[in-house]
């Protein structure tokens, strides 16, 4: 590689030095490191154009000329500046300069004005330039391609900044000609176009090899560039001379990349500039300019840190910056700052890298709004506070910490000569305490929730004496420093601090009269007693979180729409899980009817990813009512509020949150299919259901969202179960049931116990059901029985994480999981010890069971629990004496037929119908009970006229029944 440096700033002019040159590149034998210097000659070409005589005037190109020829002179170039050239004189101007840059080895050009994009060639506009000039664009523009096709043949190295991107001075849809009688092209729709002279060129001659172009964009090639505030510079300009003079051992690749990502910023990315470079060498300039001196150097370093961090970051990930900075009205610098702070720390999961932005982003955002300028008496302290903000506004977020730190450090020193005067002492104190608030503020930036906590607190120590308000916010911050180290860290003593501090902020806020203090505070305290509550399965934190967001709303009137909306959805996502956990049916409509209220709260132009993670919650919460009701109403509305999420998240915006919403529109499908009636409807809403899956997966990869991933695979191994149950096809089923087997165990791969015990739960219960299948399928009774006592500790294992406590709901299903399970054992044992004890087991965890499913709420899951009952009831009756066994199962039957409709659930309904009748069989067998023979044969038939429709496999059964119940009529006859 060769790398050109400039020696020193005076006009000696440059030297070569000389480094390996890669044979792969151009077959050169390795050159010496430390060759020889060669002096070389550096030439530059600045341009003005603004003062347009018949287009829009510029009023900034002067300036930007004469700053960057200012610039280039002390680099050691030999210069020459030009403004307002007409088509001639800048056609002889450019003709001038290719002339004398014979024999330089590096030729810069800086052209700012007026410039457009036609057919593939670029044009400089002069000042002369009219409508016409269109029509002979060859002599009355001046083609970029052939000034640089001139340089090539004499100079080895030729750099061309263009900050000529500005809006299109002539109408759209006018075409350009080369000269009057050749075909028009199309005037590009904005800005230059890539150049055709940026090509890779090989040696023009033999005597002068050429190393490549260099061409800079002040936009991306169909862009226009700003021209900045008037009487200033252009944003393309000002970062020339901010970085092109200062590249102490920087590549001048990767300077312009620093150019770029610059002007991105300072625009709040409405501008990006871009190269199209064909060099053959690593470009180096020599020693720099001198470098700003203390803080203004040290945020320049940094800052070029985060330049190059920026430069290297993937599109999404700029989307994402892009798009926070503008809802929160927040500079793009300091989020970059905060994201290069996250370094190796950032989550792998993007959606909680995306929570974590955002709350910082709100963050800052309140920073921002409320910090006053520090007006301190104290000089050092002034300076150092000014340089910190400073370095916070460029995204330096490592020395405002440092500045910070060394404001703390003088605080300190001064912190013994402030009790000389009461006035000056609470001035001091104020001083202070904004020390260590402003410490606490670029601390939590910086994501070092802990330690900004710890600033906060010391903050409030410094003010608590003479000012309750402002105390009262810095510990209000503090409170929310202990949340974001809680929540994101899973640090639950940070959680519990932050409870005992909300207890004081209340007693502190209602002896002020503080409304909106006292409120905010009731909201923090609520959502770190949810977290605490949804981590460890406790009731009472959940509760004790709902009673603070209730206080909270019990005051809200007059407050801001859209903090209400945010605690009404805060209390309906806890009243979610306890409704949920509890199978508690007015807990849950409670939420619906918050969620509703919230909504409206909520403005969708404003923030349409908050609106739509409402309904995306909303639509949680119907499906768990729905399921709760056996409703399908209520489902079908589950579903079009995930539709709408959807309208307003489309996938390429949001793949992640569409990913999600697929997921629960999914979930509302199996729902819906596991309440059809037709077996051919409900397969086709589960094949459904598996499509939304599938389609949530492609989005949702294990890369990406690892446990979103898994909890997909969960989701869509429920749904090949309910598909394999509704298959009469043994070979089908059993496809269906490996599915299903399969994503369980991916799931399990990212649910593990120790990261999140209740999810690995639930997928032990679905693997429990898949096993429990698979024995239906076994072609060997050893492989089913094997099969059942898989699924049986499946099921045991769930149940070590759900009691009847801490989710009563989740842990009855489980119990009655484990009770079916046991019955299947039961068939499959030939020792009647054996099968005895699973019995009794199975019998006394069904009848526990019972009473979380209340008739009144839980209709359909007590008819079924009921019916699982008698089943065991009538497996037990021969087991032991007398038929108290058979008449309680009559009784359940009969229990769970009332429960049934004949019409809407017929083949349940059968089903307790030949339960009852096989009951009866038994004990009138038993007594030699004629008329209850009798009824138990009218029974059994009416059970087998009703079920045929649905399931022909209980035929032989049926029929066995009333066989033997004939026989037993024909020895009482």
């Amino acid at each position: 590689m060769l790398r050109f440096r400039f020696d020193d700033l005076s006009k000696v002019g440059l030297r070569l030095l000389l480094a390996v040159v890669l044979g792969l590149v151009f077959r050169h034998a390795a050159l010496a490191e430390d060759a020889a210097p060669k002096a070389l000659k550096g030439v530059a070409l600045v341009i003005g154009n603004g003062d347009y005589q018949h287009l829009a005037k510029l009023p900034n190109p002067p300036n930007d000329a004469r700053a960057v020829e200012e610039m280039l002179d002390g680099l050691g170039f030999e210069t020459d500046i030009v403004a307002d050239r007409d088509a001639r004189r800048l056609r002889r101007a450019l003709e001038g300069f290719a002339e004398d840059a014979e024999g330089a080895d590096v030729a810069v050009i800086y052209y700012s004005g007026h410039g457009i994009e036609a057919g593939g060639e670029n044009y400089l506009v002069p000042v002369d330039a009219d409508a016409a000039a269109l029509e002979d664009a060859g002599e009355k523009l001046v083609p970029l391609s052939e000034l640089i096709d001139e340089l090539k043949k004499t100079v080895p190295v030729t750099i061309v900044m263009l900050d000529a991107c500005r809006t299109n001075p002539f109408p759209p849809d006018a075409l350009v000609k080369t000269s009057p009688d050749a075909p028009g092209v199309p005037l590009g729709s904005g800005g230059l176009g890539e150049a055709r002279g940026a090509v890779a060129m090989t040696a023009t001659s033999a005597t002068a090899e050429n190393f490549g172009t260099v061409i800079g964009f002040a936009a991306e090639p169909g862009h226009v560039a700003l021209d900045g505030d008037p009487g200033g510079n252009s944003p393309y300009a000002a970062a020339i001379l901010r970085h092109l003079s200062a590249m102490e051992g920087a590549e001048f690749g990767t300077v312009m990349r620093m150019v770029a990502e610059e002007v991105y910023l300072k625009t709040g990315g409405r501008q990006r500039p871009w190269v199209n470079e064909s060099l053959r060498r690593l470009l180096y300039f020599g020693t720099p300019a001198p470098q700003p001196a203390g803080a203004d150097g040290e945020i320049l370093v940094e800052r070029r840190q985060l330049l190059l961090t920026i430069a290297a970051l993937p599109e999404p990930g700029r989307k994402q910056i892009e798009t926070l900075a503008q809802s929160g009205g927040v500079p793009m610098d300091t989020l970059y700052g905060m994201l290069k702070a996250l370094g190796a720390e950032a989550p792998s999961d993007p959606a909680e890298l995306d929570r974590m932005m955002r709350s910082q982003t709100e963050r800052l955002k309140s920073m921002l709004a409320e910090r006053d300028a520090l007006q301190s008496t104290d000089p050092e302290i002034a300076k150092l506070s000014a340089q910190a903000d400073g370095a916070l506004r460029e995204g330096a977020l490592e020395v405002a910490v440092r500045l910070l730190g060394e404001a703390k450090q003088r605080v300190a020193s001064l912190a013994d000569t402030v009790d000389q005067a009461e006035a000056q002492l609470a001035a001091k104190r104020r001083e202070f305490a904004a020390v260590y608030a402003r410490s606490g503020e670029a601390n939590f930036l910086r994501f070092d929730f802990k330690q900004a906590a710890s600033d906060y607190a010391l903050a409030y120590d410094q003010i608590a004496r003479w000012d309750e308000k402002l105390a009262s916010t810095y510990r209000y911050n503090r409170m929310k420093a202990l949340e974001q180290q809680g929540t994101l860290r899973g640090d639950n003593e940070a959680l519990n601090s932050l409870v005992s501090l909300g207890d004081a902020a209340l007693r502190d806020a209602e002896a002020s009269n503080d409304a909106v203090s006292w409120i905010s505070a009731q909201n923090v305290l609520g959502n770190a007693l949810f977290t605490l509550g949804d981590r460890d399965n406790s009731l009472d934190n959940l509760k004790r979180a709902a009673d603070a967001y209730r206080a909270a709303l019990s005051r809200s009137d007059g407050l801001d729409a859209s903090l209400t909306g945010k605690i009404r959805n805060n209390l309906a996502n806890t009243l979610t899980v306890l409704g949920t956990r509890q199978g508690n049916d007015a807990v849950l409509v409670e939420a619906v009817g918050l969620y509703d209220k919230a909504i409206d709260q909520f403005e969708i132009e404003q923030d349409p990813v908050l609106w739509a993670s409402a309904y995306v919650n909303f639509g949680k919460t119907l499906i768990a009512l729905g399921e709760l009701r056996n409703s399908i109403e209520t489902l079908t509305m589950a579903g079009q509020a995930f539709e709408a999420a959807l309208s307003v998240t489309p996938r390429d915006q949001q793949p992640l949150v569409w990913g999600g919403a697929q997921i629960n529109i999914g979930n509302v499908y199996r729902a819906l299919g596991l309440r059809m009636t037709d077996p051919n409807i409900a397969a086709g809403r589960h094949v459904q259901s598996v499509s939304a899956y599938l389609g949530a997966l492609q989005e949702l990869t294990r890369e990406k969202v690892p446990l979103q991933w898994a909890s997909a695979q969960q989701n869509l191994a429920n749904a090949y179960l309910s598909l394999a149950r509704l298959q009469r096809d043994a070979g089908t089923a059993q496809a269906y049931l490996r599915q299903a087997e399969e994503a369980q165990n991916a799931a399990l791969q990212e649910m593990t116990r120790e990261r999140a015990p209740s999810m690995w739960a639930n997928v032990r219960l679905g693997l429990g059901e898949t096993m429990q299948l698979m024995a239906f399928r076994a072609a060997t009774p050893e492989e089913a029985r094997s099969a059942l006592l898989a699924a049986a500790d499946a099921q045991s294992q769930a149940l070590e994480i759900f009691t009847k406590d801490n989710a009563p709901s989740t842990w009855a299903n489980a119990q009655v999981a484990l009770a079916y399970t046991l019955q299947l054992l039961s068939q499959r044992e030939h020792d009647p010890a054996a099968k005895l004890d699973h019995l009794v087991r199975a019998e006394a965890i069904q009848s526990a069971a019972l009473e979380a499913f209340p008739k009144e709420t839980r209709q359909s899951e007590r008819a079924a629990l009921l019916h699982s009952l008698g089943l065991t009831l009538i497996e037990l009756g021969p087991l032991e004496a007398g038929t108290g066994r058979y008449e309680a199962a009559e009784s359940v039957f009969r229990e769970e037929q009332e429960l049934l409709s004949r019409d809407h659930e017929t083949a349940r309904w059968a089903a307790s119908q030949a339960g009852i009748g096989n009951a009866m069989r038994a004990i009138g067998i038993a007594r030699g009970d004629k008329a209850m023979l009798v009824e138990a044969r009218q029974r059994t038939g009416e059970a087998k006229a009703a079920i045929q429709p649905f399931d022909t496999s209980y035929n032989q059964i049926l029929d066995g029944r009333v066989a033997e119940i004939d026989a037993a009529l024909a020895t009482l006859q």
